[in-house]
Order: structure tokens, then C-alpha cells, then sequence
């Protein structure tokens, strides 16, 4: 009886509950649904839309669901170890460092999956899951723990149980890391399904066994949200869902009619999960009574084991009535093995053919072979195709990809390919990113070919013409096919520079050659520019030949001339072939004169001679002629005069000199300055001792100690708030400028003479476009200490603000980027507006390092504030600064510091101080620079090195850009300066300052290089010696030593001081007044002529004497800790005595080291300059010395003054040890 009322009642039923969640439609345009026919309802998170397609949230997903789509229960549970594992908030993590975590859920249910997220991808697979069963005590872990990553830091972990579990528990190193679980209790499979009851409720129509699987929740006396069947029937009310393809059901969730007229018509209802298959026991729960409930939660455990076709409430109501608000059967679809998705609509793409995860398509054992992402559906790049079996064409742009369905490049094509498929090249004479580039018009060949992708001629170039894409004239000097031939030598100009086409000399000729090359001599009798000058008329020879260069007469002059030109009559006195006969005695005039070609006597002869040379004395035509007996008077009477203007001249000297005012002595001493050490004298005390230039001026000059910066004037950092040089910004840089280490000393020696320097300098704009706003704001500029030195918003260092304390975050400095890991901060110089800031930023940045480059006082102006005490410890706002050691070296102090505030534990910073780079300028060598870059960075830190000059640009810029050189040596064995130079100034402006500065870069870079890995440790001493003098005898180490020396040699060649731009000034007269006082007077006072002393460190004696030298070859040398400890010279020459002991007595030397004086008595070029007998003193001018006995071995200075008094007053004595 009972089933033919249920046929009957199901064919009526077909018609009076249709489900109203089948109606066709294809795009889902319902609010909070997605999919075909709106068929899944949208979980997202404050209850916003998800997308209509495939309901993904962008808000993420309501706090009660996880999972692809937000479709999976999330199984809420219990922890005591924080909220961070029960806030759903992925980004709170594992704060302690505990490695096992234990929940207990809420609901206890079978397992199926659960989802870990971690801050860390080391951490997945670190973690291992286990479960407590309800009612038991027993940990059990997951019988076949599968893993699939979805993303980075997400993976999803199977573990079914067939009973339900209480309690999960993960643990393993990986839990540190630990920032989420979720636990998944199923997808609700019954929503929108087919659903059926036994009877309607007569309301028109609204109480539909549909509602109770629409996804509606009951809530408080909206009644027509439930199901309703009539009552009072014969036989008990039923509700039943059929499901429109087998489900896997795990629990129910189902919402009563929560109302006092009806919530007790549920209770003792009867559940049946029914099977598709008949082989199956149906599953079956029956309520046990007891209180209605609003929510009844049924667990099947263990869990149904069947896929389910159906399931059905049976009433056991007195009335009849079956009521239902909502039913949830949380579970998952059961797909067909290698399928997976909320409709099954997924194939499964794992490794080994294996099957996937069911929710998501992940698979455990990785993808199969072409297919790649988290669900394994996508082609990897390349291929394309239904099962990504087929490739893409090769010259696809991008990362090859292309259009699946038919291997269309999606990315365009690579350079010199065009077409759909990128399969064709680009035609002849165009190349590059879409065939979009000409070749060069001047590649070779009759059709300008060249290469389709990178424009490289293929045929060599035209004419004149080189380089890759011939897109480059020859070299200054060359010309000509593959510019295989040489200009002239004669081409005029400093380069000899010709057409680089045709060889023609642009600028001419050298003097003395003519035609289009200047290959050709001029013609003879012809000489000089364009062979515009004729040969002297008296050029000796048939032709009058002359030079074809200078005119010089090549066979010498007619008689009667001389001189290179032979334009230059005979002196007085002279005549004849090359002026080689004297006129005679007896030509009458006082100064004997005769025709100079002739020797004829002009003006006759004295009396008692004769003849046309006047040699014949009249009545002795062979007589020797008594006037020779004059000749040793007039004579005589010349050696007189001259003893006579000699002795007045030097009289005049001294006594002009005796007389000058007192006052004036006092300016001829030696003004020394503290810092270098180096002696530098007033301008009109000092003197040229001698001139080989008759025409040369007696004006005085200055005795420089060096040229300034090489050949540059520095720009000072107070001229920083003067308009700059500005440039045309650009973001890329192209070329290809790194030099590989080995070939660099060449770079530098071939371009410290030319324009490659500044022309690579000048191509990088000073600064980028990005904004300052900040720097710029009203309330900040007086912070900076240079008007237009700022730093980019988005580079700059952003302190911690804290307003009720007046804190901003603003400081002018920028964070630069190093070569690899290494990281910088540069930072203008505090002054005392902005110290407390400055020290702020040490203590926030967590600074370890600080290397500053300038002096607190530099030409009379501060250019940085002290941001430590001079002892002692100081305040700075809140961090305290205590000075713990100072080490003083010659050219930089160390200083460690250690920093404090209050409640928290201090840190200690070393600050490496360069005190030798002087203002509106560069160091006169790199090798200090280079040896305090070494001890900086043989300090290991955590933090950024903070570096920072005056306005934290010329000098900061200079020591990063050293640093990242270095470090990108060692990584790839080149050095790119433009590349360096134009990173530095993205992340700051004006980075490395000057032409000057950039060309420092590359000396300094070069020494850097060259003594890398050569600094030892005291300890290792013994064994480097030992190495060094080859303990085997065989040499070898010997051989590296020698190579060591070599190279310190050869970096010194390339890093002497040098004109380093083609527009640097000339060198100062200082140096040339060395020069000439050296090269061109008096070079005896050199031993060797390729042994002199460089101008910088050279001592300068004092003139004591008229037009005394300041010359001697010497040089100040410096010791660990001072710039001028020592001096080194050559042992004196016979004529340099005095000059030798002038420089011990102003220099106070107090100890005096000679080798070789063994050699003296054999070697008469070693002057004598200390006596070994105790008596017979050696005089040198005024000054006497005598070797005297002593405790310890010393001499006895003795100093005679210049003065009347006697030879015993006036004297003063100093031992010297």
C-alpha cells in the first residue's frame, strides 16, 4: 500500500514541485550565485560578489568557508595557544617556537582534507598530521599523507577517516612557520538539486520542497522558507533530494522550523542515505527524541561508505506534517577517476598518469609531462595543444608561450621574426623587435643586408666604417675598407686625422708635405706648411737645398752666413765658410770688422798694414807683426771688469738683504700645515734660482706641494645650492660599457689623455624623474643642508614619526642599492638642526657601519656636525651615544661607539672616519682610500652601511660605486662604471659629483683590484714569509712575489697623478718652477735623471740665502699613523752637501739612516757629508758640523749666523740622535 501511494505521489509531485534552480540560462546574472544556471552560491567575505564564472572572491572568503571558489566548510576547533591560529587571517603567524600544535574541533566529523598555510615554503614540507578518534586516547597518523602545493606558501593534505576525530594535532620543525589550518568539512552537495515531498501545503504554492535546498536560510517567522507537506494525511509526510550524479556525504546539517507551533513536528525524524546500487545497505538515522532542536547535526560514524544517489526525511509527527528550512549534505561529488571541479569538469594532469585531488586538481605526484600550474591545467610555456603535447614556434616572444588551441604566439615574436606563428624572418634590410629597425646604410654589400635579429652587417662595411652594425666611423687615424689603413703621419693635427673614407687629410699637411694624403715631400728648393716657403737663396749647394720640413739648409750655408736657415750673417768679427775665419787683427774700427763673406777689412787697415785683409804689414811682407804682445792686456782688462760687476753685484745683494726689516724674516719661515704635514711657503719669499729663458720674468712664484686634484678643480660641496648642470633624463641605458678586470690598467692609460672619462660622465644625467616631494615640503627644508640635494620619495629612509613628540619621518638620506646582497644608505652630513634625527636613523636602521668622508671643518666652514661625544657619552633625544676607543691613523680614525635607549639592549657601531680627502678635490693617490675601504669592509655587519661627505653625494658616491666595482669584479670579472654610475644615481642624485671624482673611481678601482686578498693578519706572518722565500727551493713562491711586486708597480703607473680630461687646467706654475729648477738648470742635483721626486710630497727647503735652490730630490713618506714621518733622499751629491744638511736642520730631523757609505771612497759622486775624524769640521757655507762623542751615537750642530759679531757669536748647538 504504502509504495503505490509513493508513485502516485511522486508522478503528481513532478508536476507541483518543479525546482526552480534548473531553468536554462547561460550567464548567471543573479546577486551572490555563479556558474551554469547559478547553480553555487558565493561565500565571500562582508557578503560581496564573486565572480559569475568561476565565483572566485577578491574580497577573499567568508570566515565559515575556505577552498577553491570559497565552496568548503570550514570546521571551526578550539586552540589555547593564541588566536593566530583561529582568526582565518593568513598573515598572523606562529609567534613562538614551538613545533606541535593540538585542536580540538567543535564538531567532530571524519576527516577528508585539510589546508596549511606557512610564512616560509621551507616550512612544507616540515610538517607532519596526526589525529586523536573521538572517544579515544590514541594519536594516529594519516594513513597515506599525499601533499599538492597550491601557491607558494599553501599546500593541501588528504587525510580520510572513517570515524570522527576530536582532536588534530601538527608538529615537525615546519610548525614554527605555521599561519593557518583549515579543516574542511565538505561542499554542500544538495544545493540545487532535484528535490521532492510527499504533499503541498494548500498556501498558494510557496512551501515547495525546493526550499529546502535553495540555499536559504530559515530565519525567525519567515515560514515560506521551508518546505511544508499537508497534514493530517493518511500516511506520515516525506521530503526527499535526488542527486543528479552520485555525492560522497560525509555529515548533515539541517535547519528546523524554529517556531512554538512547529518545531516538534521533526522530532524522532528518520534519515536514509540511499545507494544507486542495490548491493549497497542503504544508510539509516533515526532522531532519538528528546528536546526539537532549531539546528540538528547528524555524523555518520563510521562514515558512509557508498556513493549516494538519494536521501530522504520520513515525519513522525502525530500530524503528519514534514518541515524542513534547509538541508545540507556536506560531502563532494564523485567523480570519475581523473576528473576533479565542482561539476567533475576537470582532467586530472598528474605525473604517472596519477589521480588528482577531487577539490582543487593538485596533484601529488606533480605534474604530467607539458603541464604546469597549481591544478596542473595550464601548458608550460612552449607548448600548446589539448594535451600540450605540440611546441610552440621557437622565435615566440616572451617565455615562448603561445595560444593553446593553435600555437598563435601570444607574446608577439622574438627580435627579426614576424607572422602569426613567428616563423617568418624579417625581410632583407630590416631586423629587431618586429622587424621594425633598418639596416645600416653603410653595411656592405649592394643591398645594405644585415643580420634580422640583431642588425649585425653580414656582408663587412662600406668604406671607412666599422663595428658590428657598421655604425661607426674608423678611429681617429685610421680609414679605409674594414679601416685596415693608417692616416698619414704628416696629416696635420695633434691626432693625425684624416677623412675616414678617403684617407684625405682634413687638416692638411704636416710642414714639408703636400698632396691629398700628405704623402708626398716638398718638391726641392720648397719647405714648410702647404710648401709655401722657398729655401734660403744662401742654402750652400748647386740648388740652395733646405729641410723639407723646417728649411734647415741641408748642405750647409754659402760663406759668410750661418745658422740652421744660413740666414744669419757672420758676427762681428767672423767671416768665411761657416763663419770659420776671424777678420784680422789689424782691420781698422774697435771691433775689428770685415766683410763677413769675404773677410775684406771695411774700413781699411790700422797703421803699418796692408792688403785686402789688412794681414801684411807694410815694409814685412812675411813678418809676424808686433801687436801680439795686446793681447793678455785686453784680456786682463775683461777678467777685471768681470770680477768687478761680480763682486758689486753680490755686495748690492747682501746688503739689501742685511737691511730688509725685521718683520719681513719672520714671513720666510715655513707655514706647516698640522693636517698634511707638507710645508708650504709664501708666495714672495720664494724665488727661481736660476732661468735659462733670457727673456724669463723675475717675478716670484709659489713653491706648491702639489698640483690641485691631478689636473681638476674639485667643486666644492658648499656650492651644492648653485644651479647644476642639467640633463635630459632617461631610464635605460644601453650598451654594453663593462671592462673585463684584466684589460683595465689599458683602459685607464688609453683614456686618462682623452675626452672617455667625461664624455661617459656627461651621458648619465645628473638626476632621475622620479619625484621630492617630501624633501620639498615646506616643513622639511631646513633639514637639508644643500637646497637641491633631496631625496627621492621613493628611495628615501623613513624614520618612525612620532608627532606628539615633534618626530617626523623625514631625513635627508636614501637607501642604495648595492652588487648583490650588500645594501647602503647615503646621507648628507648632520648639522646640529637635525643631529637627534641623525642618530634616530643609526638606532632605527639598525646601522653598524658608518664610514664618513669629510672633516668637521673644512676651509673654514663646517661641513658636519659631531654625532659623538668627544669622550665620554652624550645625549642625542633618545638614544644615548657612548665613545668606547678611538684608533688615529694617517689618513682615517676608527671610532666605536655604542648606542643605548632606554629598555632595550644597546648596540655598538663603528664608525670609519677618511680624514684625508681634501676639499675641492680628490685624494692625490687612491691607495688610502683603497686601504680604508678594505678595513671597513673586513668589519662583518647585519645592518646597511651608512656612508655619508657633507651633501652625501660626491664623495658617498665615490666609496659605494667603489664598493659594488669591487664586489662585481669578483663576481664577474668586469667592471662597468657607466652602469655603476647611472644605478647610483636612480636611487640618489648626483651621486659621484665630478669628472674628477668618476675618474678617481677607476684608479681606485684598479689599486682595489690589485690588492685584493693581500692583506694578512700578524699571525699568519710567519708562514706568508716562509712562503714568500720558497722553502722547497724550487722557486715558485719566489715567482708569485716577484708577480705581486709587479703588480703594485704596474698599478702605480696607471694611478700617478695625471691630467685625467681633456679641458683640465694646465698644470700650476709651482710645478713648472720645479721643472725647470730640475730638468732645465741644474740637474746635478739628481742622481738619476729617471729618479725624481714627486711634487706633492716633496719637501721645500728655505731660501736663507739670495736666490738660494728649494730644490732637493726628496719626498715626505708617512708612517702607520702620521702623513709625514719620515723623509727618504738620495745620498747627497758633492754640489747637494748643503742642500742635504739645509733639509735636516728645517726639517728637524732627529735621526739620520745611510746605506752605501762604504761606497764613498770609491764612488767620487757620493758627496762627503759627515767626517769621521773627530776634528777639522766640514763647512758647509754657514753652517759647520763635527762628530763628537756622546753616550749615544749623534752630531754636534753648529750654526753660524750671518753677522759681523765674530765667528764664535751667535752660535747654537743641537745634538741629534
Amino acid at each position: 500500500m504504502c509504495s503505490v501511494h509513493f508513485i502516485t505521489a511522486l508522478a503528481a509531485l513532478a508536476a507541483l514541485a518543479p525546482n526552480s534552480g534548473c531553468r536554462a540560462q547561460s550567464t548567471c546574472t543573479t546577486n551572490g550565485w555563479f556558474g551554469p544556471n547559478c547553480k553555487y552560491q558565493c561565500h565571500c567575505a562582508g557578503s560581496a560578489s564573486c565572480d559569475k564564472v568561476d565565483g572566485s572572491c577578491s574580497s577573499g572568503c567568508h570566515p565559515d568557508w575556505f577552498g577553491p571558489a570559497c565552496q568548503y566548510r570550514r570546521m571551526t576547533f578550539s586552540f589555547t595557544g593564541g588566536s593566530w591560529l583561529t582568526d582565518t587571517d593568513d598573515t598572523t603567524c606562529n609567534p613562538w617556537s614551538t613545533q606541535s600544535v593540538t585542536v580540538t574541533l567543535d564538531t567532530p566529523i571524519p576527516l577528508t582534507w585539510v589546508r596549511l598555510v606557512v610564512n616560509d615554503p621551507e616550512h612544507l614540507d616540515q610538517i607532519q598530521l596526526s589525529y586523536q578518534p573521538s572517544g579515544s586516547a590514541t594519536q594516529h597518523n594519516c594513513p597515506d599523507l599525499r601533499k599538492a602545493t597550491i601557491g607558494s606558501m599553501t599546500v593541501d593534505i588528504p587525510c580520510p577517516t572513517e570515524n570522527k576525530i576530536n582532536e588534530v594535532t601538527l608538529y615537525g620543525s615546519g610548525v614554527t612557520g605555521l599561519c593557518s589550518l583549515y579543516i574542511s568539512g565538505g561542499r554542500n552537495v544538495a544545493l540545487k538539486q532535484a528535490a521532492y515531498q510527499s504533499s503541498h501545503y494548500t498556501d498558494a504554492g510557496r512551501y515547495t520542497a525546493y526550499n529546502a535546498v535553495d540555499g536559504t536560510i530559515y530565519k525567525g517567522s519567515a515560514s515560506t522558507t521551508c518546505s511544508h507537506t499537508e497534514p493530517y494525511t493518511a500516511a506520515a509526510g516525506w521530503w526527499r533530494v535526488i542527486f543528479s550524479q552520485t555525492v560522497k556525504i560525509t555529515w548533515f546539517l539541517i535547519y528546523n522550523r524554529d517556531e512554538w507551533c512547529c518545531r516538534d513536528r521533526l522530532r524522532r525524524f528518520t534519515l536514509t542515505a540511499q545507494p544507486e546500487s542495490s548491493t549497497n545497505t542503504p544508510y539509516k538515522y533515526t532522531d532519538p527524541g528528546g528536546t526539537a532542536q532549531a539546528i540538528y547535526t547528524v555524523v555518520p560514524s563510521p562514515r558512509i561508505s557508498f556513493p549516494v544517489k538519494q536521501v530522504s526525511f520520513v515525519s513522525a509527527s502525530s500530524d503528519k506534517i514534514m518541515t524542513l528550512c534547509e538541508v545540507f549534505a556536506f560531502g563532494e561529488i564523485d567523480c570519475a577517476v581523473g576528473r576533479y571541479g565542482l561539476r567533475c569538469e576537470g582532467q586530472c594532469n598528474c605525473a604517472d598518469q596519477a589521480s588528482c585531488f577531487v577539490h582543487s586538481g593538485g596533484c601529488p605526484s606533480g605534474c604530467a609531462t607539458g603541464f604546469t600550474g597549481e591544478t596542473c591545467s595550464d601548458c608550460l610555456p612552449g607548448r600548446y595543444g589539448d594535451g600540450c603535447d605540440k611546441f610552440c614556434n621557437a622565435a615566440c616572444g616572451g617565455d615562448n608561450s603561445c595560444v593553446r588551441s593553435d600555437g598563435t604566439c601570444s607574446q608577439g615574436c622574438d627580435p627579426g621574426y614576424t607572422g602569426r606563428f613567428c616563423d617568418t624572418k624579417c625581410p632583407t634590410g630590416r631586423y629587431d623587435q618586429d622587424c621594425s629597425e633598418s639596416c645600416s646604410s653603410t653595411c656592405g654589400g649592394p643591398d645594405n643586408a644585415c643580420d634580422h635579429v640583431n642588425g649585425t652587417c653580414t656582408d663587412g662595411c662600406d668604406d671607412g666604417y666599422q663595428g658590428h652594425m657598421c655604425d661607426k666611423e674608423c678611429e681617429v687615424g685610421r680609414y679605409g675598407a674594414g679601416c685596415g689603413e693608417s692616416c698619414s703621419v704628416h696629416c696635420a693635427g695633434s691626432k693625425n686625422t684624416c677623412d675616414h673614407v678617403t684617407g684625405h687629410c682634413d687638416q692638411g699637411c704636416d710642414p714639408g708635405f703636400q698632396s691629398l694624403k700628405c704623402e708626398e715631400e716638398c718638391p726641392t728648393g720648397r719647405y714648410g706648411q702647404d710648401c709655401s716657403e722657398s729655401c734660403s737663396s744662401t742654402c750652400g749647394g748647386p740648388d740652395n737645398a733646405c729641410d723639407h720640413v723646417n728649411g734647415t739648409c741641408t748642405d750647409g750655408c754659402d760663406d759668410g752666413y750661418q745658422g740652421n736657415m744660413c740666414d744669419t750673417e757672420c758676427e762681428v768679427g767672423r767671416y768665411g765658410a761657416d763663419c770659420g775665419e776671424s777678420c784680422s787683427v789689424h782691420c781698422a774700427g774697435s771691433n775689428n770688422t770685415c766683410d763677413h763673406v769675404t773677410g775684406h777689412c771695411d774700413q781699411g787697415c790700422d797703421p803699418n798694414y796692408e792688403s785686402s785683409k789688412c794681414e801684411q804689414a807694410i815694409g814685412d811682407a812675411g813678418g809676424s807683426g808686433g801687436g801680439d804682445g795686446i793681447i793678455p792686456v785686453v784680456i786682463g782688462v775683461v777678467v777685471a771688469v768681470l770680477v768687478i760687476a761680480v763682486v758689486v753685484a753680490v755686495f748690492i745683494t747682501w746688503k739689501r738683504r742685511w737691511n730688509r726689516p725685521k718683520q719681513q724674516d719672520s714671513e720666510n719661515g715655513v707655514d706647516s700645515n698640522r693636517k698634511t704635514g707638507r710645508h708650504v711657503f709664501p708666495l714672495s719669499k720664494i724665488h727661481k734660482s736660476r732661468s735659462t729663458n733670457k727673456n724669463s720674468s723675475s717675478k716670484p712664484v709659489q713653491i706648491l706641494p702639489a698640483m690641485i686634484n691631478g689636473g681638476y678643480e674639485d667643486s666644492s660641496e658648499e656650492e651644492m645650492d648653485k644651479d647644476m648642470q642639467s640633463h635630459t633624463y632617461t631610464n635605460v641605458l644601453t650598451g654594453n660599457t663593462a671592462v673585463p678586470v684584466e684589460t683595465l690598467k689599458t683602459y685607464i692609460l688609453e683614456h686618462s689623455a682623452d675626452s672617455h672619462f667625461h664624455d661617459q660622465f656627461s651621458s648619465i644625467p645628473m638626476a632621475n624623474s622620479s619625484p621630492q616631494t617630501v624633501g620639498l615640503a615646506p616643513e622639511n627644508t631646513k633639514k637639508n643642508r644643500y637646497k637641491n640635494i633631496l631625496p627621492y620619495d621613493e628611495s628615501r629612509v623613513k624614520l618612525q614619526a612620532d608627532h606628539s613628540k615633534g618626530q617626523s619621518d623625514y631625513i635627508n638620506a636614501s637607501f642604495v642599492k648595492g652588487y648583490g646582497e650588500d645594501s647602503f644608505i647615503a646621507s648628507q652630513g648632520p648639522s646640529d638642526f637635525i643631529l637627534n634625527d641623525f642618530v634616530r636613523m643609526l638606532w632605527e636602521q639598525n646601522v653598524d657601519r658608518v664610514v664618513m668622508l669629510t672633516n668637521l671643518v673644512e676651509l673654514g666652514k663646517r661641513r658636519c656636525s659631531m654625532y659623538w661625544p668627544s669622550s665620554g657619552e652624550e645625549e642625542f633625544g633618545e638614544v644615548t651615544v657612548k665613545l668606547l676607543t678611538t684608533h688615529v691613523f694617517a689618513e682615517y680614525t676608527i671610532r666605536h661607539l655604542r648606542l643605548s635607549q632606554s629598555g632595550k639592549p644597546a648596540r655598538d657601531v663603528t664608525q670609519f672616519h677618511f680624514t684625508a680627502w681634501p676639499d675641492k678635490s680628490v685624494p692625490e693617490s687612491p691607495w688610502g682610500l683603497v686601504d680604508f675601504h678594505q678595513r671597513v669592509m673586513s668589519v662583518p655587519g647585519a645592518g646597511p652601511i651608512l656612508v655619508h661627505c657633507s651633501a652625501g653625494v660626491g664623495r658617498t658616491g665615490t666609496f659605494i660605486g667603489l664598493c659594488n666595482l669591487l664586489r662585481e669584479a669578483e663576481v664577474t670579472g668586469k667592471m662597468d662604471f657607466r652602469s655603476t654610475l647611472w644605478r647610483l644615481r636612480q636611487d640618489r642624485m648626483h651621486t659621484i659629483q665630478t669628472v674628477a671624482q668618476y675618474a678617481y673611481l677607476h684608479k681606485a678601482a684598479l689599486v682595489g683590484l690589485t690588492v685584493a686578498g693581500s692583506t694578512i693578519q700578524v699571525k699568519d706572518m710567519s708562514a706568508k714569509l716562509a712562503a714568500l722565500e720558497g722553502d722547497k727551493g724550487d722557486h715558485s713562491s719566489a715567482r708569485s712575489y716577484r708577480h705581486e711586486f709587479e703588480a703594485v708597480v704596474s698599478a702605480c703607473a696607471a694611478t700617478v697623478s695625471q691630467s685625467d680630461a681633456p679641458d683640465a687646467p694646465e698644470a700650476p706654475e709651482a710645478e713648472i718652477v720645479y721643472q725647470n729648477n730640475s730638468a732645465l738648470s741644474d740637474t746635478r742635483k739628481d742622481r738619476l735623471s729617471d729618479i725624481l721626486p714627486n711634487p706633492t710630497f716633496r719637501p721645500v727647503l728655505v731660501a736663507q740665502v739670495h736666490k738660494e735652490d728649494t730644490y732637493i730630490n726628496a719626498v715626505l713618506v708617512p708612517s702607520l699613523t702620521q702623513t709625514s714621518q719620515d723623509i727618504v733622499t738620495q745620498l747627497p751629491l758633492p754640489s747637494t752637501v748643503t742642500d742635504f744638511w739645509r733639509l735636516v736642520t728645517q726639517f728637524n730631523v732627529g735621526l739620520v739612516v745611510a746605506f752605501d757609505l762604504d761606497l764613498a771612497s770609491s764612488d767620487q759622486s757620493i758627496g762627503e757629508f759627515c767626517r769621521r775624524a773627530r776634528s777639522n769640521p766640514l763647512r758647509t757655507r754657514a753652517t759647520w758640523w763635527r762628530r763628537v762623542p756622546s753616550q749615544r751615537a749623534g752630531w754636534s750642530r753648529s750654526i753660524r749666523s750671518p753677522s759681523t759679531r765674530g765667528p764664535c757669536q751667535g752660535q747654537t748647538t743641537r745634538s741629534l740622535r
